[in-house]
């Protein structure tokens, strides 16, 4: 996130609107440059670093983010901190910008991992590839060590769209998104099903 116009060398709080929540929820706090100027980068699972202008909070994707699918909006929040004569702090807060992330115009989603096995099939392995970027939306799945020449169903959201048939190795190569499939950023689950709709792998989202 790159802000720009801000006062120099200030304290400000990034606040997140959620999908739970009636509130904006506090996610960090980081200082402007001399150039009034700050740039936050977060990364889940990597530390992440607040490069050139600003001062940032030097961690890793904080968890009122995750998943970030349930972020909403974002507040730029200004905090003023007063002493008076009697020596008392007082603290006051302003929202300076704010970003609605309902609609946005431009956005990249990017999932990608390995499918968990779950029991059924001993060694069957699979992974899955998610991105969407403003209207294209790209779905990849790939499977091995599955009983060969056979036919799985494809489920997402709980939901069987699809039914996928394994090579004569026991492989899948599904580059489609299912029909009735909701947008990438709604997915939460995604299984490979038998035929008796025992689940042979599988991974929650994001």
């Amino acid at each position: 996130m790159d802000v720009k116009g801000l006062a120099p060398t200030n304290t400000y709080l990034l606040q997140a609107w959620l999908t739970d929540l009636s509130n904006a929820t506090d996610v960090a706090e980081f200082t402007s440059d001399l150039a009034g100027a700050a740039k936050l980068s977060y990364k889940k699972g990597i530390a992440s670093k607040s490069k050139g202008k600003g001062k940032g909070v030097g961690a890793s994707l904080p968890s009122v983010l995750d998943p970030v699918t349930g972020v909403l909006g974002l507040d730029i929040v200004s905090v003023f901190t007063t002493t008076d004569i009697s020596n008392i702090v007082s603290t006051t807060t302003q929202v300076v910008a704010s970003a609605d992330l309902t609609n946005p115009t431009q956005y990249q989603y990017l999932v990608q991992r390995n499918l968990d096995n779950d029991g059924v099939i001993a060694g069957a392995t699979g992974s899955l590839r998610l991105r969407g970027q403003n209207n294209t939306q790209q779905f990849l799945l790939r499977t091995d060590h599955l009983v060969t020449n056979t036919t799985y169903m494809l489920s997402i959201n709980t939901a069987v769209l699809q039914t996928l048939t394994s090579d004569r190795k026991g492989r899948i190569q599904n580059m489609d998104l299912p029909a009735g499939s909701p947008n990438v950023l709604d997915i939460w689950s995604v299984e490979l099903l038998d035929g008796t709709t025992n689940v042979v792998l599988s991974t929650t989202l994001p």
